[in-house]
Formats: structure tokens, sequence, C-alpha cells
């Protein structure tokens, strides 16, 4: 049986964000939220200390490429929809597969 393991990095710009704090708040929110509501992997990877802008790595194990494809544009149509103050700039899902 092969496994797969598919992995995105989502670029969030913030303009809203007037302060580390501000950005902190957002992405936290993000993170905490994804996390409830999917069956993903999600940390911050960079951007810690630019106050507009955040990247976070989002992953998927999973049976099928067409499953864990799905989870990930799943997260990022979420945070697109529900995060008015973030705009998510174009992304990519890479694939893995082990056997």
């Amino acid at each position: 049986m092969a496994i797969v393991i598919g992995y995105s990095i989502l670029e969030l710009r913030l303009p809203e964000s007037s302060s580390l704090k501000d950005k902190r708040q957002v992405v936290r929110s993000v993170i905490e939220r994804v996390k409830r509501r999917y069956n993903v992997s999600i940390a911050e990877l960079g951007d810690h200390d630019a106050q507009r802008s955040a990247l976070l790595g989002v992953s998927c194990v999973g049976a099928g490429e067409a499953q864990c494809r799905r989870a990930i544009d799943s997260v990022a149509d979420y945070i697109y929809a529900s995060r008015p103050d973030a705009e998510l700039l174009p992304h990519s899902v890479e694939v893995i597969h082990v056997n």
C-alpha cells in the first residue's frame, strides 16, 4: 500500500495589520480554526518578524493523491472565505508518493 504526502506553503498578506501583535492574532486564529476543522497539520513557517505577511505550511497524509490535494485546497478555500483581513496568494500543492 502506497502512502501519499501532500503539502503546500500558503503565503498570507495582512494589509490591515498595524503591529506584530495584530499579525499574530490573525495567524493564531487561522491555525486554530484549521486544526479544529480539517485533518491536516499546519504551522507558521516564516516571516515571523514581518507584520504584514505570514508563511503557513500545510500537510496531509493519505492513501490517495486526490484526497490530499482536496484537503489542502479545502484549507486554502476556507482561509480565503473566512478571513477577509488576510489575502491568500496563489499556491500549489506538491505530492510525494511513499512505497
